[in-house]
């Protein structure tokens, strides 16, 4: 497991570094302390993070707000599709 703090650099590859499940869990560690201490809302997925990315967003427009969601995983565009219109259904 590699430290990870703001003050440290990591000296690995990217693929090397998150290969390792303890990296991945420091790093995210890490960074929602960050994000926290800047005043930046933090929500952690305890599955997929595509259906929260879409029910935020779903939050989002629903109070009034924009939000845009912007990714290559084509899995979002099926989940916003089904997610935000119950109605349809989707053979995707």
């Amino acid at each position: 497991m590699v430290d990870v703090a703001s003050f440290n650099a990591v000296t690995i590859l990217k693929d090397q570094f998150l290969s390792n499940v303890e990296n991945q869990k420091e790093i995210l560690k890490f960074l929602s302390t960050e994000f926290k201490n800047a005043k930046f809302p933090v929500f952690l997925a305890s599955s997929d993070a595509g259906v929260l990315i879409v029910e935020m967003a779903e939050t989002e427009t629903e109070s009034g707000h924009s939000a845009i969601v912007d990714g290559t995983n084509s899995d979002l565009l099926a989940l916003i599709a089904v997610l935000t219109q119950p109605q349809v259904s989707c053979t995707c």
